[in-house]
């Protein structure tokens, strides 16, 4: 007996230790379906051939008449005030940087440098450099004399009318052809930078201002693939998820039910022995065997209710017999016995 109901434990144990882990199973597999419809069908890629990118960098330093307030020097650098007064030009260094995501294979192209003045009132744009624009590779330089664009302004104002604040601007324009080592194509690319001078002729300063944006192009096409979803350490493609997700999930839900069908049973033969105890105290007594030995008729009950109302009939009480799974109701010569069967025997 011992030995049987020690291997009924383990049984017990190991059924609900596969609950466990059907219940863990059946959770992650319809979390994952869920996730998976939210991940679409296909991704679309953007696959990169090359790139080419170019700026024309700016760089410049002021030249200053010598005064006490610049401690008697000439040059200034970028950010340092300019006084007006001892404002005597520019010298603006400019140089293109090409980069690519390839060797590059050739380079052509053109550049203009622009000198535009204007006012309220006028405007005047003057070419003063032009070329090829590999010479832009390395680094070139062009002097601004303020003393002469002061000139020229008072001989345009004769003219036309004079005016308080001007804006000097000076235009570096390029435009690139370039081609790639193992590129069938070539690309072109226009860049633009500027070197601002503001001049107003109330306010003792003059203000400098560079810009020096990036031209970028990227060249690249569009590829549509199936998502993938990362299965342990596998990649599987999203329909395939699905479908494992989907067998999954049916599978741990009918081991679930038949594991949760399986404790069901086996813990149905400990339901009536309860249930006596709570409900019918009163009525039960606890024999031996043999007082039921010696009897003329023995009447088998089909269920424990029926017994119950022959003991309330006959005004007997229930015997629970040393099996525990056994009871009896004695009338006279006639026994009424009811046994439990252990539906996992059969």
């Amino acid at each position: 007996m011992k030995i049987k109901s020690f291997t009924e434990k383990q049984s017990r144990a190991f059924t609900y230790f596969l609950i466990t882990i059907l219940s863990i199973t059946l959770l992650l597999s319809l979390n994952g379906l869920v996730v998976s419809y939210s991940i679409p069908d296909k991704i679309v890629e953007e696959i990169v051939i090359a790139t080419v990118a170019q700026k024309i960098d700016l760089n410049y330093v002021v030249f200053v008449k010598s005064s006490i307030i610049y401690d008697n020097r000439t040059v200034l650098k970028p950010g340092e005030t300019i006084y007006t007064k001892f404002f005597e030009g520019l010298n603006i260094t400019h140089e293109l940087k090409l980069s690519s995501s390839k060797e590059l294979q050739n380079v052509g192209g053109t550049y203009e440098v622009y000198v535009n003045i204007s006012s309220p009132i006028w405007f005047k744009e003057i070419l003063v450099d032009s070329g090829d624009v590999r010479e832009l590779l390395r680094t070139r330089s062009l002097y601004l004399n303020f003393t002469y664009l002061r000139d020229y302004i008072s001989r345009v104002e004769r003219e036309v009318g004079s005016s308080r604040a001007y804006t000097i601007v000076i235009v570096f324009r390029a435009r690139t052809d370039v081609k790639l080592v193992n590129v069938s194509k070539s690309y072109t690319l226009t860049s633009t930078s500027k070197l601002e001078v503001y001049y107003d002729t109330g306010k003792p300063f003059i203000d400098v201002r560079v810009s020096s944006p990036e031209s970028k192009y990227v060249d690249s096409y569009k590829q549509t693939r199936v998502a993938e979803v990362a299965l342990l350490w596998v990649s599987v493609d999203i329909i395939t998820y699905r479908v494992l997700t989907v067998i999954t999930s049916i599978t741990s839900a009918g081991g679930l039910a038949i594991a949760i069908i399986v404790i069901t049973r086996s813990s149905s033969s400990k339901r009536i022995p309860a249930l006596l105890e709570s409900k019918y105290r009163d009525l039960i007594i606890t024999g031996e065997l043999e007082q039921i030995r010696h009897v003329a008729v023995v009447i088998r009950v089909k269920n424990f209710t029926d017994l119950v109302k022959v003991a309330t009939m006959r005004r007997k009480p229930i015997v629970r017999l040393s099996s525990k799974t056994k009871f009896a109701v004695v009338d006279g010569d006639v026994t009424y016995l009811y046994e439990e069967i252990d539906k996992s025997t059969k």
